[in-house]
């Protein structure tokens, strides 16, 4: 994904585009790290994890003179940045969310992937919370602001549908409010952004 190169010393409060980078090294967004099997590789790393709900119960029988077999489908969740393969954990490059000030926001595009049986309706949580604030919503990042709604909790939040065998690109968006309390200065924060679906 194609970077934007930001000046040296942005001024106070600037938004970043996607993928910029921030080098003032004061207030740092640590990792955002997955909540089940997910490898975290050096420090500073930001993952999301999506978890994919066996939706369908596992069941076979035989029906009848044909031996027809009733079987379980699945369903399935994975995520991919880019041009990467889609994965139930994507790593994303820990610059993306280095040296962030007060009212600056970083978007990420991603892409949502249902490889399973079942229409699902995908939900958003975090593990916990922070100064930093976490948004996501279908479709492209915009070019300046906030996503609209509030930000994340951890309370699961309804993403929309997925139907079976298609995708849907997101916008994963964090934000360091311009009203961060001054203990937030020089603080790295670790959480979880978890998809989940369930049959719809």
């Amino acid at each position: 994904m194609p970077r934007t190169r930001q000046p040296a010393h942005p001024p106070r409060g600037r938004r970043s585009t996607e993928g910029a980078r921030r080098r003032l090294p004061r207030v740092t967004l640590g990792r955002i790290f997955g909540a089940t099997a997910a490898v975290i590789v050096g420090t500073m790393a930001a993952v999301v994890a999506a978890g994919g709900s066996y939706a369908y119960l596992n069941a076979s029988a035989v029906v009848g003179q044909t031996g027809a077999a009733v079987t379980a489908g699945t369903s399935t969740l994975l995520v991919q940045r880019g041009s990467d393969a889609a994965a139930a954990t994507v790593v994303l490059p820990s610059s993306l969310f280095q040296g962030m000030l007060p009212g600056d926001v970083v978007n990420q595009t991603l892409t949502v992937l249902n490889t399973g049986d079942a229409d699902l309706q995908v939900t958003a949580a975090l593990t916990g919370t922070s100064a930093w604030e976490t948004r996501v919503a279908v479709g492209a990042c915009p070019s300046s602001g906030t996503l609209p709604g509030g930000a994340l909790t951890t309370v699961p939040s309804a993403s929309g549908g997925l139907a079976a065998g298609t995708s849907a690109a997101i916008c994963l968006q964090v934000v360091l409010p311009a009203t961060a309390p001054a203990s937030a200065e020089g603080t790295t924060t670790s959480f979880s952004l978890v998809l989940t679906g369930s049959q719809a």
